[in-house]
């Protein structure tokens, strides 16, 4: 797996902790091979490959360059569209992509990409891909909610959830299964939660009442989320963040105030609930970091007086990945991304051992299937270093030896689809 480090982190002389308080952002733009600054989607596949949804096609990142895969109208192997709002790598190491117009499925042997049919002559536009506890994906759309049935041929299926027989009327932006098996539903108009009951299934409306302050705050739902401690999270368009308690029905609201004590803007566009609880939340002017009780941590915005601040207000997708990093994506300022807070980095050093890293020169690390490390140096060869046992074992060129390195400089050590380095 391809690990988004910088190198030379592993030249330093001692072992220390990053606690930075202000987050040092960096930025990915179309200088840097993006295919387009608007950012409207992020996933990581299982080989650590970071994929980027814009708004001029499908990018994938490997910590070096960008691959860019586009449409052409009269190639049935590309991308039905340009446009991309939702990405999605499941379980079984599928990467759907959803544009503005229709589903597509990306194929790692060939690599292409499948365009799935949809039903029906609508032109759908895939606002949300979900995959649920048991390997289902769901997809929402401008045309309903529809569960892919993968074993007939990845077919998208209408799911009637109301049963009045206008499931293609709901505008669908956010699905969620809580850690109680309810499927929460946010649409354009109203929020709903289906949750089983013996054979049937029972469809309960949250809708707002300005007449009543404990109900949801807007019916244009954006985003939705659960915490750790079992607490759902409802993002909406311009009317901020909901924090719904099951046990008094009662809906706590957390908008933006002019104090800047809370959420620094109500146009909710994504919520991420970290590995440490914690709550990210992305709005039409930057990033809010709240904890679980809704208290503001920090904001993040974009200031022309320093070069490592957001890229730009704007932030329409959120990602942490493996490595616990968080990326942002901006309509208008490219890919963010920030290395993980309170990580630990230990430091390998060359040393004149057998069993010990041969040079400090690094120019590319791949980390494998056992997740042990394969560094590529410039003069030394490359090394794999062996997490289990903290050794590492060296590959060099040999003159005389026809199945050694071609040369002892290595520049990019890569990992297939197959997992071959």
């Amino acid at each position: 797996m391809l690990r988004l480090l910088h190198t030379t982190l592993l030249l330093l002389a001692s072992t220390f902790w990053v606690c930075a308080q202000q987050l040092s952002f960096h930025h990915l733009t179309v200088e840097n091979g993006l295919s387009q600054n608007a950012v409207l989607a992020i996933s990581q596949d299982s080989q650590g490959f970071m994929w980027v949804g814009t708004t001029n096609g499908l990018d994938r990142y490997d910590g070096y360059r960008f691959k860019v895969y586009q449409s052409r109208p009269n190639d049935s192997t590309t991308l039905t569209s340009n446009n991309l709002l939702s990405l999605l790598n499941d379980s079984k190491q599928n990467l759907w992509i959803g544009t503005n117009n229709g589903l597509n499925k990306y194929l790692p042997g060939p690599d292409h990409i499948k365009r799935i049919s949809t039903p029906g002559s609508r032109p759908l536009t895939f606002h949300c891909l979900y995959e649920d506890k048991k390997g289902n994906v769901w997809a929402g759309t401008n045309g309903g909610l529809y569960k892919i049935n993968t074993a007939a041929g990845d077919k998208p299926e209408l799911f009637d959830f109301f049963g009045k027989g206008n499931a293609e009327n709901w505008g669908v932006r956010a699905v969620l299964e809580d850690r109680s098996g309810n499927f929460w539903i946010g649409t354009t108009t109203g929020l709903f939660r289906l949750s089983k009951s013996g054979n049937s299934t029972e469809v309960k409306s949250f809708l707002h009442d300005s007449k009543d302050p404990n109900s949801i705050s807007s019916d244009f739902i954006t985003a939705i989320e659960e915490d750790r401690q079992g607490r759902i999270w409802i993002g909406t368009h311009m009317n901020g963040l909901n924090q719904y308690d099951s046990r008094s029905n009662v809906f706590k609201r957390v908008q933006y105030q002019a104090s800047g004590q809370s959420i620094i803007n109500n146009n909710i566009r994504k919520i991420l609930v970290d590995k440490e609880g914690r709550l990210w939340v992305g709005t039409q002017e930057g990033i809010s970091l709240i904890d679980q009780e809704g208290k503001l941590l920090q904001s993040f915005q974009q200031d022309d007086a320093n070069p490592e601040s957001l890229s730009q207000n704007s932030v329409h997708s959120l990602y942490e990945d493996n490595s616990g990093n968080m990326w942002a994506g901006t309509y208008f300022g490219g890919l963010n991304f920030t290395y993980a807070v309170n990580t630990q980095f230990s430091v390998l050093k060359k040393k004149d051992q057998p069993d010990f890293l041969n040079n400090n020169v690094i120019s590319s690390i791949v980390e494998d299937e056992k997740k042990n490390l394969w560094i590529g140096t410039e003069g030394g060869g490359l090394n794999y270093y062996d997490r289990a046992t903290g050794r590492f074992r060296v590959y060099k060129h040999s003159p005389n030896d026809p199945g050694s390195l071609g040369s002892n400089l290595v520049k990019i050590v890569y990992r297939d689809w197959q997992g071959q380095i």
